[in-house]
C-alpha cells in the first residue's frame, strides 16, 4: 500500500462518499412514490406500511429509518404531493377525508 492510500484529503474517497448519498435519495423517493399510490388508493386507514415497503422494494426497517411512523410518512407524502401540485387535483376525492381523519383533534 502506498502512503497516499490512507489520506483523508479530497479525491476518490470524497466522490465515493457523495455517491453513497445519492442512493438514499433514490430510496426515499421510491418510498414516497409508492406511499402516494397506497394512500391515494386505500386512504390513510386502509394503507399498509408493509405493502408500501414491498412495493418500494425496501424492508420495513428501511422505511422506518426514513420515516418514524405511518403518520410521519403520510405527512411527508402530503407535503411532497402539495409541492408537486398533485394534491390540488386529487384533494376533494382522496386527500381531504384522509387529512381530516388524521388531523389532531384540536385542529379540526
Amino acid at each position: 500500500m502506498h502512503a497516499g492510500a490512507l489520506s483523508a484529503g479530497p479525491g476518490p474517497a470524497s466522490s465515493s462518499a457523495m455517491s453513497k448519498r445519492a442512493p438514499r435519495l433514490d430510496v426515499r423517493d421510491r418510498i414516497l412514490a409508492r406511499a402516494l399510490d397506497e394512500f391515494s388508493r386505500r386512504g390513510y386507514a386502509g394503507a399498509r406500511v408493509d405493502r408500501i415497503a414491498r412495493l418500494a422494494r425496501v424492508s420495513k426497517r428501511m422505511l422506518f429509518y426514513y420515516f418514524r411512523n405511518k403518520r410521519a410518512l403520510f405527512a411527508e407524502v402530503m407535503e411532497s404531493a402539495w409541492q408537486n401540485g398533485q394534491v390540488a387535483a386529487q384533494a376533494p376525492s382522496v386527500f381531504l377525508p384522509v387529512l381530516i381523519a388524521v388531523a389532531p383533534a384540536g385542529r379540526r
